[in-house]
């Protein structure tokens, strides 16, 4: 009779365990989410904030305050020293003449 009675409540490990052999805790069977919430609203803030790209920024690149303009690649330069370094990282043989780079 007390063999019938753990039967039906499940087969322990000899009465060391609490938890019956069938009773194991077991996974969750839903799918797992693959973005968090955060990154949703994080990637959807960024697909629609103006980052002053393509055709629309096109205008607001050429108004920006630069005060210097690069004679090799035409790249504008805010300022004097921005214009040394990217000579130096950009055109390291060329030398630099301020006066032909002022936009």
């Amino acid at each position: 009779a007390a063999a019938r009675q753990d039967a039906r409540k499940g087969a322990t490990c000899g009465g060391t365990c609490s938890a019956s052999v069938f009773q194991q805790e077991m996974g969750g069977k839903a799918k797992p989410t693959k973005h968090t919430s955060k990154e949703i609203a994080k990637k959807v803030f960024e697909a629609n904030v103006n980052r002053g790209g393509g055709a629309g920024g096109a205008a607001a690149r050429q108004d920006a305050k630069c005060g210097f303009k690069c004679y090799v690649c035409l790249c504008l330069q805010p300022s004097e020293k921005s214009l040394q370094i990217h000579f130096e990282a950009k055109h390291p043989k060329e030398t630099l003449d301020i006066e032909r780079a002022r936009a």
